[in-house]
């Protein structure tokens, strides 16, 4: 008996042979899934070059090339002459967009949320203070335009170019900071952006009351009260730290659903 976790109706179709556009890619996202899933616990080997070739009907070309990034994103390391070697959970890059989204998805990892989050109020919460003790006039500009745009998307029902926007607006925050260092890890906040737009399965809830948490964050930092800016910051990203759990709790909720359907479905199949 195999000792993998049971796979859901949703990871059967992700099992499948992958298509022709985008094949390593595609490959990489998929051995990912797998590796944070379980399939192969840490210290142990994938299977072969050969194997993996004929598993996902592709060449081995393919496959080394997506061996290659698996290894630049931490997840396993490669013995020339022994194998390809899953790493420990610690070594992966847990600010890679794929790995987070599927430890998020797939491995169930509410404290990974958590710590998440926690790095949104430790660099945001300062960021939106500096915002409004060093904001110029363009910065406040560039700020009250991407409102106006929120407001119109909202309107509109754009839920594609509300996030949008609503990466735009913090990244206008860093660079508002006057903060160099600061503005160069908007990539972080964007990595995160992108794994709650994935949980939300790309409507986020509350749009509206989201909007009015941008909308008291601007007017601190245009007052250039930075007390007052990190107080809607902080309160900004609770409110959508609750909005990511709900969101999460009821994907994982489905998941388990699906699963003891499955098992139940297989409990009166005679071999």
């Amino acid at each position: 008996m195999s000792d993998r976790p049971p796979i859901s109706p949703r990871e059967e179709t992700r099992l499948r042979a992958v298509d022709r556009p985008r094949l390593h890619a595609q490959v990489v996202e998929e051995l990912t899934r797998r590796i944070v899933q379980g399939w192969w616990a840490p210290g142990s080997t994938l299977p072969t070059e050969s194997e993996l070739a004929e598993q996902f009907e592709v060449s081995r070309t393919v496959i080394r090339e997506a061996i290659r990034l698996l290894g630049s994103k931490g997840l396993i390391m490669v013995k020339h002459g022994s194998g390809v070697y899953v790493q420990p959970v610690d070594a992966w890059d847990h600010l890679d967009p794929l790995i987070l989204i599927n430890r998020l998805e797939v491995g169930h990892d509410e404290n990974l949320l958590t710590q998440l989050l926690d790095v949104r109020r430790l660099i945001e919460v300062e960021a939106a203070g500096l915002a409004a003790v060093r904001r110029s006039v363009d910065d406040v500009e560039t700020l009250r335009q991407i409102i106006t745009a929120m407001r119109a998307a909202l309107a509109s029902d754009n839920v594609k170019d509300l996030s949008t926007l609503d990466l735009r607006f913090h990244e206008a925050i860093f660079n508002a900071s006057g903060n160099l260092v600061l503005r160069q890890m908007v990539w972080t906040i964007a990595t995160l952006f992108q794994a709650a737009r994935h949980i939300h399965g790309g409507r986020p809830p509350r749009r509206a009351e989201s909007i009015q948490g941008h909308v008291a964050i601007f007017a601190a930092i245009e007052a250039g009260d930075a007390e007052c800016a990190r107080q809607e910051m902080l309160r900004h990203i609770n409110q959508g730290a609750e909005d990511i759990r709900t969101s999460m709790r009821a994907r994982w909720a489905g998941d388990r659903a699906l699963a003891e359907g499955g098992a139940a479905r297989s409990a009166f199949v005679v071999d």
